[in-house]
């Protein structure tokens, strides 16, 4: 085996490790990517919850304050149907 074979043989070894190793890192990021879009998408969904809770509380306070102050009427069934929403 002359030297430029047994370079030639080395330096292909080399570039085969290269391109497997490049290759599982692609497929590596694409599940990661996937991922972390599962995560994105369900920490917006909880998100978008609490901020319908938070819209219900405060309209919940509000509706308390009219009940408080002596109107009543105003209050007492929008209060009962944000909290069966916040719940």
């Amino acid at each position: 085996m002359t030297l430029r074979q047994k370079l030639a043989l080395g330096f292909g070894g080399l570039l085969l490790i290269i391109a497997a190793v490049g290759i599982l890192s692609v497929l590596q990021f694409r599940e990661l990517g996937r991922s972390v879009g599962v995560v994105l998408r369900e920490n917006f969904e909880s998100i978008l919850a609490c901020q319908e809770m938070k819209e219900s509380l405060e309209r919940m306070d509000s509706e308390a304050v009219f009940i408080v102050f002596g109107r009543g009427d105003e209050g007492k069934d929008p209060l009962a149907a944000y909290e069966s929403r916040f719940e």
